[in-house]
């Protein structure tokens, strides 16, 4: 700075400079001979002595912390998925176990429901990476809503139930092994999202299939318990798979 040169609009940072610090020295050597720029130098100091007075900012807790972290980590894990391969793997799903049924419905609307419900389990995969953990809502929305539209009379039909239920988690461990390794390959912190919401759009393609396969795909009851039931069995499971690989957050870790 010249020696004429008035100070009064940083003040704050001339004050804030080490007392051997060149502009620091001109600023006050300069101040000495004006009154204006020597009371904004006063001024400035009190205001840095005031912040340097006041007491630490108390550390967040750690659900605070949590509450802060996990929505980034769950979308860190969404953007690692290889959603291709996911897409690839339930169209191939849906093909062999409505090819390899002993039975298919006839009627072009049972074909339609089908693939209808086996597109929502790539839309839904495709959402993931935006809308996280809440994709998953569009997989149970659709599982109700064909089981809704499906409903009538019949038995519930356990035995056929139990197979039914093991085609959907069948279905669903597919991708929720492809998801795992790759989480826990990536070291992810907070898989539990992204993990439900793969698996059961995995069971969702089973379910799909169901509508084409299933002796009692018009019984109400049996598709309420063991297709729709399905669907949440699988991403109660993957929840709780999700659990047992996330690994602590190093700065929760720590607390």
């Amino acid at each position: 700075m010249t020696p004429n040169e008035h100070i009064e609009d940083n003040a704050a940072g001339f004050a804030s400079l080490t007392p051997d610090d060149p502009e620091r020295v001109a600023a006050y050597d300069h101040a000495r001979a004006c009154a204006n720029c020597a009371r904004s130098l006063r001024e400035a100091e009190q205001m840095l002595a005031a912040i340097d007075a006041m007491p630490p900012a108390a550390a967040p807790t750690a659900p605070a912390l949590r509450a802060i972290t996990q929505p980034i980590l769950a979308r860190l894990a969404a953007l690692a998925l290889p959603t291709r391969l996911l897409s690839g793997v339930f169209v191939a799903l849906w093909i062999v176990l409505v090819a390899m049924a002993k039975h298919r419905a006839g009627g072009a609307m049972a074909w339609i429901e089908s693939a209808v419900l086996a597109a929502t389990a790539l839309a839904v995969v495709a959402m993931l990476r935006r809308l996280g953990s809440r994709a998953a809502v569009f997989a149970f929305g659709a599982s109700a809503f064909l089981t809704a539209l499906a409903w009538g009379d019949g038995p519930l039909a356990p035995r056929v139930g139990v197979a039914c239920l093991l085609t959907e988690l069948g279905a669903a461990l597919i991708p929720c092994i492809i998801v795992l390794r790759t989480l826990v390959k990536r070291r992810s912190v907070h898989p539990t999202p992204a993990l439900v919401v793969a698996t059961a759009a995995g069971a969702l393609v089973g379910q799909a299939a169901l509508l084409l396969t299933c002796p009692d795909r018009t019984a109400g009851l049996h598709v309420l318990a063991f297709h729709c039931g399905g669907v949440v069995l699988a991403a109660v499971l993957a929840a709780i798979a999700g659990r047992v690989v996330a690994r602590p957050a190093p700065e929760l870790g720590s607390r």
